[in-house]
């Protein structure tokens, strides 16, 4: 390699040619020329390539003054040159050669270096004027290169030639070469990572159950170039993580289908492997709970319905668990464990318990049910037995939880309704009056017995008399008395009633029955009927004439007008308080009419 202009030339060999001009020394053209007979340093001021790429120098005096004419390289004792340098060499190979060009014997030294790492150095002579000198890349070497390098994949190693003479440096020539690290000598995966499902279930992956753990170790993974692992990253569908450490589980998957798995090992010269894989994941059906319902059972009992969907391969067979507290009490204590009922897919519970549920006291409810792999939890709320009102989705209930499956609006406990005015019912677009006696508290009924009343009950429907203790006969509606318009006086003519009364009874032969009258209760017997006035502790006799019989399925008895009947057993006196008139032990009664349903 020429040197460049201004830098020094050593001439050793004395005396030597000196040329008049570039082109007389490159044709070695004596004319006009002269010699140099002082060894040393002189200045190049200009350099041309002759012939046969012999450099050709213009040189000042050994005093650097002026200019005295031109040299031929070759004429002098020539140090070693560099030249074919290859631009750049990789550590996959085996050796690189250089061209070393300089006068035969001459000494030199040989450096390489990365940085301040020598790499190769040598000193030798030259054995022939041209030599192309191999440098073996020995692992050694090799290690020396990584190391000069770090984590670079290339770098640039400086060589320089150094030749003296008499113990005089006469030439230095230098150049520099590209090392690389090839991409190839990466990181390899010798076995394959490991892929595991971490919450399988018959070898299968699911969402919202299952999740996956990737291992890759550094025993499966080689490495070259004395590189080291500097990360490994783990892609597991949408998540993902760098690290150092061999071995990454994701979280749960919460998606279905193929979910991508990547590793990728990077070195420490930033080279990297990747390994894909994927995982199938399929749709689970956890265990849900879709209805947990809880009523009052009683005054201290309870029913709870429950229902909902699970899955056999993933669950088995769930369990159910049901605890109680006392609202606000957060103590919680057992009411039922045991297996939920199956049928293709779907669960169901049903517990029914008479105690354990006090009646003035709300309960919170909750309900786990657990099968192998998932678990759901559900709550519910059971009020008191007995409250002051309560509100349901169409009405309220006084003294009662309101029953939403009970299609009355207003629900009354046990306690009943004590009410001091009338009890209005509307219906059929009428409205109906129910009158409490004055002065009493209560509006009695039994279940089979209807209202008993301490006076008169108007109704338009059917209406019962006490017969005998516990005994009760239905007396005729108004609307079933018998049609007496052709009988002369009529009995239902206003004020035709006698001034003791009225009398319609059920179940009139004429083997005798009893009448109920306004003031007292008649006896039909035979051909004559008498009245006993119980008000007043008196009787009357009097004989009944049939005027019709079996009239509209009735019964019609009429007494006529000014009949004569004998009273006993009262005064005058005792009556005239009641009615207002005077009672003689003869009294006239205009009409008594009797009927009965056939």
């Amino acid at each position: 390699m020429a040197q460049a202009v201004g830098t020094m030339y050593e001439i050793v060999n004395v005396p030597m040619r000196l040329y008049y001009d570039s082109d007389r020394a490159n044709a070695r053209n004596t004319l006009q020329s002269g010699w140099v007979n002082e060894a040393g340093s002189y200045k190049i001021i200009n350099h041309v390539v002759g012939t046969n790429n012999v450099d050709l120098y213009a040189i000042n005096d050994i005093t650097n003054s002026y200019a005295i004419g031109w040299i031929r390289d070759d004429d002098n004792i020539q140090g070693v040159r560099l030249y074919d340098v290859p631009s750049q060499i990789s550590t996959n190979d085996s050796s690189y050669k250089v061209g070393l060009q300089g006068t035969k014997g001459i000494a030199y030294k040989y450096t390489a270096k990365i940085g301040t790492t020598v790499i190769h150095e040598t000193e030798t002579t030259l054995t022939y004027p041209n030599t192309a000198k191999t440098f073996t890349l020995t692992s050694t070497i090799k290690n020396l290169i990584y190391r000069a390098l770090g984590n670079n994949n290339t770098g640039v190693m400086n060589i320089s030639v150094v030749s003296t003479h008499n113990g005089k440096t006469i030439r230095t020539s230098t150049s520099s070469i590209t090392v690389v690290i090839p991409a190839s000598n990466g990181p390899k995966f010798t076995t394959n990572p490991t892929v595991t499902i971490v919450g399988a279930i018959g070898g299968s992956a699911y969402k919202d159950i299952s999740s996956v753990k990737v291992s890759a170790p550094t025993s499966i993974i080689s490495l070259k170039d004395n590189a080291t692992i500097k990360s490994r990253r783990f892609q597991i569908g949408s998540h993902s993580t760098t690290t150092t450490v061999y071995s990454y589980t994701s979280p749960v998957i919460g998606s279905v289908g193929s979910v991508p798995v990547r590793v990728t090992v990077t070195d420490s010269r930033n080279r990297s492997t990747i390994f894909e894989t994927s995982v199938t994941f399929k749709e689970a059906q956890k265990i849900s709970i879709d209805s947990f319902k809880a009523i009052r059972n009683g005054t201290t009992g309870i029913k709870i319905t429950a229902n909902g969907q699970y899955m056999s391969q993933i669950d088995g067979t769930p369990k159910f668990t049901i605890t109680k507290s006392i609202r606000g009490a957060n103590t919680w204590s057992s009411v039922a464990t045991g297996n939920v009922t199956v049928s293709s897919g779907r669960y169901s519970i049903a517990v029914t318990q008479t105690s354990g549920f006090t009646a003035t006291s709300a309960y919170d409810l909750r309900l786990v049910v657990s099968g192998t792999s998932t678990s759901a939890t559900g709550n519910s709320v059971v009020g008191t037995e007995a409250v002051p009102i309560s509100f349901g989705k169409h009405g309220s209930g006084i003294g009662a939880m309101f029953d939403n499956s009970n299609s009355a609006s207003l629900q009354v406990g046990s306690g009943g309704i004590d009410s001091d005015g009338r009890l209005n019912v509307k219906g059929s677009g009428k409205t109906f009056n129910l009158n409490v006696t004055s002065g009493s508290t209560h509006l009695n009924t039994t279940s089979s017995n209807g209202f008993i009343m301490n006076d008169d009950l108007f109704v338009s429907g059917n209406a019962y008399a006490e017969d005998s203790a516990g005994s009760y006969k239905r007396l005729a509606r108004v609307d079933e008395l018998p049609d007496v318009s052709n009988i002369p006086n009529p009995i239902l003519e206003a004020g035709a009633w006698a001034d003791y009364g009225r009398a319609v009874v059920d179940n009139v032969n004429t083997g005798g029955a009893d009448v109920l009258t306004k003031y007292g209760r008649a006896t039909v017997s035979g051909s004559e009927f008498t009245v006993t006035f119980n008000s007043y502790g008196g009787s009357f006799t009097g004989t009944p004439i049939v005027i019709a019989t079996a009239v509209s399925g009735r019964w019609e008895f009429v007494v006529p007008s000014v009949t004569t009947v004998t009273a006993t057993g009262f005064t005058a006196s005792s009556v005239n308080g009641a009615n207002g008139q005077a009672v003689s032990t003869s009294h006239e009664i205009n009409y008594i009419a009797i009927g009965r349903r056939a």
